[in-house]
């Protein structure tokens, strides 16, 4: 486990950090972007008011807003959308380099159903690469030697994790990166060669990993094991310390934070929240805050990056609260994303949906992994993972939740036992829910 006495800040000292960091982006962001200036001027909110402004006074944006508006958000003057996107273009496949000399540019992936792009300059991507060694990466600055990484995610994408894999410094790592859309074989092959100390990416991939090194397939010995990008299941979890026995860190990060929101260090303790570089609100219903041990939607603030600052910026993920640790706000765990609903047909005949949090909850002991396939709001495939058979086990809980929902006269579900990995062909993920209505 991390030493977390590294980490630990007393509060006063994380607020008072955390203050003067969103004092300093504020002013940045009025001074240079016309986006907030003009934006927050409709809020009724003058120059005046800066100094003395909480974090809620602030309206609330998402990334529609903020692509809609991508010029005017930055507070550079050197950097355009069509320069960004035309950079992101013209570098895939190629050595990592600097957009003017200044600016990391990544793509989202899109999960959220909206891309992205964000833009980091030198001073932030310090930040970045700083933090990352010292809260992600256990025993890096006591290593004497280079370190074998694998990076195992989307390649040739431009996107956040695989950006980050090719960016770590080459007098302290040998890299390997790996798509999670190969041929198993092909992955298995490559890494038994390569032998990494580390490996990093989807969790869902690395939790096939181990499955692979548990059945004699692979043979490698990792050191440390950071999961992100897709949800670690308890199940997976387990999988991974059977097969190597090793740390295993749940990374909680996105493209607009790269140096990550938390980090779940065991799967018996919650996610901490670095808020001393990215503050996250938790809200409920009317944006307000919810209470210790609910659920709500994230809404962070990236204090690092001044570039492109993300002030009040809602994310479509949702969380449980918890209680605060070694100086540090947490979460309990991560329920998913705010979209992703089940849509069923209720047994008045009209269409309504399962939330998010009831799928994330659905637990059949033994399975390894699970989907929910809609073809339309009355016709569900659910596919499974496992060693056994557990389709009538599976076919009894699930008919359970429907009738909790009211749904289940007119909503007809089958259910499948399979090998195939279903993963997003763009971004390599898997999600929960599927919406394949062809």
């Amino acid at each position: 486990m991390h030493d977390l006495l590294e980490l630990t800040m007393d509060k006063p000292k994380v607020k008072n950090v955390q203050h003067a960091r969103l004092q300093q982006l504020i002013m940045t962001a009025w001074g240079r972007s016309p986006f907030y200036r003009q934006l927050w001027t409709t809020h009724g909110i003058r120059q005046a008011d800066l100094p003395s402004l909480a974090l809620t006074d602030l309206p609330i944006i998402d990334k529609k807003i903020i692509m809609d508006n991508f010029d005017e958000v930055l507070t550079v003057s050197d950097l355009t959308y069509k320069q960004a996107n035309d950079f992101l273009e013209a570098s895939i496949g190629k050595p990592p380099t600097l957009c003017n000399d200044e600016y990391l540019v990544i793509r989202s992936s899109g999960s959220s159903n909206i891309q992205g792009i964000f833009v980091y300059d030198r001073k932030a991507l310090s930040v970045i690469q700083h933090t990352i060694v010292q809260r992600m990466y256990p025993g890096i600055n006591k290593s004497q030697q280079k370190i074998r990484y694998c990076y195992l995610g989307t390649i040739n994408g431009n996107l956040a994790g695989e950006t980050l894999a090719r960016r770590t410094p080459d007098e302290t790592y040998d890299k390997l990166l790996l798509s999670v859309l190969d041929e198993p074989h092909a992955i298995c092959r490559a890494l038994q060669q390569f032998q990494p100390d580390i490996i990093g990416g989807y969790a869902s991939s690395i939790a096939e990993l181990a499955t692979a090194q548990l059945k004699g397939e692979i043979d490698i010995h990792p050191y440390h094991i950071n999961c992100g990008g897709d949800p670690l299941s308890p199940a997976a979890y387990r999988r991974i310390k059977q097969a190597w026995r090793c740390s295993v860190y749940n990374i909680y990060a996105c493209s607009e934070s790269l140096a990550g929101i938390g980090v779940q260090y065991t799967d018996d303790q919650p996610f901490i929240l670095f808020d001393d570089l990215t503050t996250i609100e938790i809200l409920g219903g009317n944006n307000q805050p919810v209470g210790m041990h609910e659920s709500g939607t994230v809404v962070m603030t990236n204090l690092y990056n001044t570039a492109m600052p993300l002030i009040r910026y809602k994310l479509q993920d949702l969380v449980v609260k918890g209680v605060d640790a070694h100086g540090f706000p947490s979460i309990e765990k991560i329920d998913g994303r705010e979209n992703v609903h089940l849509p069923v047909i209720n047994d008045s005949g009209t269409v309504s949906f399962i939330h998010a949090i009831s799928l994330s909850c659905f637990f059949v002991p033994a399975v390894e992994d699970m989907q929910f396939i809609s073809h339309h709001p009355g016709l569900i495939t659910l596919r499974y993972q496992a060693h056994d058979d557990l389709s009538d086990v599976i076919r009894q809980e699930f008919s359970k939740l429907l009738s909790a929902q009211a749904a289940l006269t007119h909503t007809h579900f089958k259910v499948e036992k399979t090998e195939t990995n279903i993963r997003a062909a763009t971004t390599g993920k898997k999600p929960l829910v599927v919406i394949d209505d062809k």
